[in-house]
């Protein structure tokens, strides 16, 4: 169904049931959805789709997940602070929103702080792509899965705000996935570690430092 946008034309279209190819946003049928006689509606969003690169060092100074996409030379502290940060819109930040018909009328649905928080908090918003990616899917899931590729909220960001939550919800979706809970425990696993080494750093350093300061006043006697 050709959608047409206020910027770009692109994917923004609302559904009663959603295939697979759907649910994991593949290559092959982007946006692909299936509709039921019963519910034919038509969206338009304000995202405007946007290619972007940038050196990991920028990722420090602003945690924004769209730098992280593809990029394979990461440090861990650069995932830490991509998985730790909560996002928050900046100010003057004017949310996004689709527009779907519904029974006839056209409807706004805003992305808004809703979709950042409690079991949502997994997602982030890139000013640099323009979309709502999931942090942990981001560094940690596959390119595809049983065949199909990743790409809306993993490889590509969600531009399409006309249905986010509820009943085949883009973000509810998702996190049901398998792959998005093997990604959640991955991420859970590398902070636990990332910090338990951190930790164990910082009692080597206090210990070496006590040590010195030990030898110094040893030496002054």
């Amino acid at each position: 169904m050709p959608v047409q946008s206020s910027q770009q034309s692109g994917s923004a279209v609302a559904a009663c049931n959603v295939n697979e190819a759907a649910l994991y946003g593949s290559e092959a049928e982007p946006g692909q959805l299936i509709l039921t006689p019963e519910c034919l509606p038509a969206s338009t969003s304000t995202a405007t789709p946007r290619q972007s690169h940038a050196p990991s060092s920028i990722i420090r100074q602003t945690p924004d997940i769209g730098y992280a996409v593809g990029n394979n030379n990461l440090t861990d502290q650069e995932r830490v602070d991509i998985l730790e940060t909560r996002w928050k819109a900046p100010e003057h930040f004017q949310w996004p929103y689709s527009e779907r018909k519904d029974c006839g009328k056209m409807r706004r649905k805003y992305l808004g702080p809703q979709h950042f928080a409690d079991r949502y908090s997994v997602f982030t918003y890139s000013l640099s792509q323009q979309g709502v990616l999931c942090k942990p899917c981001v560094l940690f899931a596959p390119d595809s899965v049983r065949g199909v590729k990743l790409h809306r909220l993993v490889k590509s960001p969600l531009q399409d705000y006309s249905h986010l939550t509820g009943k085949n919800g883009y973000l509810t979706s998702h996190l049901s996935t398998d792959f998005h809970e093997d990604s959640v425990s991955k991420a859970s696993a590398f902070l636990n570690t990332f910090h338990k080494q951190s930790d164990v750093a910082q009692q080597l350093n206090a210990a070496a430092a006590a040590e010195t300061n030990k030898n110094r006043r040893a030496l002054a006697v």
